[in-house]
Order: C-alpha cells, then structure tokens, then sequence
C-alpha cells in the first residue's frame, strides 16, 4: 500500500474521505459520557458502546457479510464481535461470570498461545520495538502489536504527519493504529501540528469539535478546582 498525504475513500465498503472508523465512535462514547456526568460512570459508558455497537457494528456486519469483504486480520474488532455474539447465546449465569469475574475464560488458552502472549508483552515492555524496521511492525489489531506500533512510529518521526504516513502503507488493522499514535503524537507535538488538510476533510466536523471541545474545558476547570481549592 502506498502512503497517501490527503483522505480518500478506499476499502471493501466506499465511504466518503474522512469517515470515522470504530476508534473515533467508541473515544466519543466515552467523550460524551464524560461531558454529561463529569465524571467516570462504567454503566453509562457501557450503555453508550452498547447502543453504538447495536446500530453500527450490526449495519457494518450486514454490509459487510453481503459484499464478502469482512477482513478476517483485523482481530480487535473480530475478538469484539466473538464475544458478543458468545453471550448473546449464554445463559444469565453465564454472563454474570463474564462480567464480575476478572479470572474468567469462557473457553481454553493453550501453552503455546499464552508463551506467545507472554513474551511479546515482555518485548514491548522492554522497548525493542524503537529497534525494529518497518516489516516487522505489526497491525493486526492485537492490542501488543497496537501499542508497539505506534510509539513506534512516534520514535522514527518527527512531525505528526510523518508518523502517520509511516504507519499508513502498513496496512491491515492500521485505524486502530493510528488513532493511538495519534493521541501520542497530538500530546506531544500539539493540535497546531494536525495538517489543516486532514481537519477540513473530517466529515460531521462539528460533531468532534462540539463533543471534544467540551471534554476539554470540564477537564481544565477540573484542574483549576484541584490546584486553588475551589
């Protein structure tokens, strides 16, 4: 895949350049939440994912299943998908153990797959990801292989967009990617570092500025309150 410096609306379903993916629908749910109570409630987050996954997630499957393009790499979202459809079918009981019970596994994990898991975060816990070359960065959209990639990118770049577009020709589960290197690199650099190029293509704008916008001022009175005791 080539890297493009401008949107264009590509992939197995058209949509318009500068469409949201499932990374910027879940941060808004959490967003708004945040907006309305002013503080962290788990319950009113998970109503807000689930009332997004109902009418999204179940929109994407139909379309997806009927154009045959459901992308069988991208695991975060195929994992996601797995587990509802799991409990969907499970009993009350069931699913009481699901949510309540931290050491819950509704099916096995094999010796192999656990050494797998176990040593890949013992890597990304010990940075050997900044060593790497592009071919072995990874974007399947397992959650080591996301948070190797994108520091990653942050380290072999510069700008904002440099770090983007490095990720970009990598294919695969790379929106999940991205939007995590770019919650790093907007910290890092500022949001006067996002192109102008990719802001005015972003489509319903005013939506992310509106939802965003209001996070921040909660989050900056909030500090104010903290420091001089109001």
């Amino acid at each position: 895949m080539e890297p493009s410096a401008t949107f264009v609306g590509k992939g197995c379903q058209p949509m318009p350049p500068g469409t949201w993916t499932d990374d910027t629908s879940t941060a808004l749910c959490l967003a708004e939440s945040l907006n309305e109570n002013g503080v962290l409630i788990w319950e009113d987050v998970a109503k807000k994912l689930l009332s997004w996954y109902e009418m999204d997630i179940c929109l994407l499957l139909v379309i997806a299943s009927t154009l045959m393009c459901i992308d069988p790499r991208r695991l975060a979202t195929a994992q996601l998908l797995g587990f509802f459809a799991g409990t969907e079918s499970s009993s009350i009981d069931e699913r009481k153990k699901q949510v309540l019970d931290p050491q819950y596994v509704p099916e096995g994990v094999n010796a192999e797959e656990l050494n797998f898991v176990t040593q890949e975060a013992k890597a990304l816990r010990a940075g050997t990801w900044n060593t790497k070359s592009a071919n072995r960065i990874k974007t399947s959209g397992f959650v080591i292989h996301s948070h190797e990639a994108a520091p990653w990118a942050l380290w072999n770049s510069t700008i904002f967009e440099e770090g983007m577009l490095l990720l970009l020709p990598l294919g695969f589960d790379v929106d999940t990617v991205c939007a995590i290197h770019g919650q790093l690199a907007g910290a890092l650099y500022g949001i006067e570092s996002i192109p102008d190029k990719w802001l005015h293509a972003l489509q319903r704008k005013d939506i992310l500025e509106k939802t965003f916008d209001t996070l921040v001022d909660r989050a900056l009175l909030s500090s104010a309150k903290r420091r001089y005791g109001m």
